[in-house]
């Protein structure tokens, strides 16, 4: 599951990071952005002044992203995540699992879902895995933190997971809320906020244009 989130981490926020078709908003401000990502029509709010990366031909209209900067005293920080679609959803369990959780129907709770991972790599990433529940404006689903485990301490962050479920179909994304190095700068409860906003828009969703001229 480590390798997925890394590599979609790498493809949405690296555009975001170079403002390249981004479109910030002033900070302070609530600024409500629509948008289509293939089938999913949805609306979110923006008050951190952050940026949106729409779908494009890069990554074959299959993904937006979303970047801000939080400054706290002198200090900058930066989190991201991305937003993709599932349509035609018959079961949330199926997706959410591809995405680290699932729905124990018995605790009432979405619980960590390891699938295929070896038990000793199960028991080294439980004690860092972290699972919530997800509640947007007309959505529900679930978010998941993951704390890296090896490399260097100052190269190690805790990385975002999450599903919002509405009717058939789900969004979900993956994104980076702080470095393990610096834990007074986690911004896990901006991107949360960021993501309760969101309000899935119960119209036909325009049918993506290239950003070519």
């Amino acid at each position: 599951m480590k390798d997925i989130v890394f590599a979609l981490v790498l493809l949405i926020t690296s555009p975001l990071a170079a403002g390249k078709d981004s479109t910030p908003t002033p900070s302070g401000t609530n600024v409500s952005s629509e948008m289509t990502v293939q089938s999913c029509h949805f609306k979110m709010a923006d008050k951190f002044g952050g940026s949106i990366l729409r779908p494009r031909a890069e990554n074959d209209f299959k993904f937006a992203g979303y970047s801000a900067t939080i400054t706290s005293g002198s200090k900058s920080r930066e989190f991201g995540f991305s937003l993709g679609c599932s349509d035609g959803v018959a079961n949330a369990n199926d997706i959410a699992a591809k995405n680290g959780a699932t729905y124990d129907a018995k605790k009432k709770k979405w619980v960590a879902y390891f699938g295929d991972v070896s038990k000793e790599d199960a028991d080294l990433l439980r004690p860092v895995t972290r699972v919530g529940p997800l509640d947007a404006v007309n959505g529900h689903g679930f978010y998941l933190t993951q704390d890296d485990t090896d490399g260097d301490l100052p190269r190690r962050t805790r990385s975002l997971t999450y599903c919002l479920f509405h009717d058939n179909k789900a969004l979900c994304g993956h994104g980076q809320v702080m470095k393990l190095s610096d834990p007074k700068g986690n911004l896990l409860p901006y991107a949360l906020t960021i993501l309760r906003s969101i309000e899935f828009i119960d119209t036909p969703a325009p049918a993506a244009t290239s950003d070519k001229p």
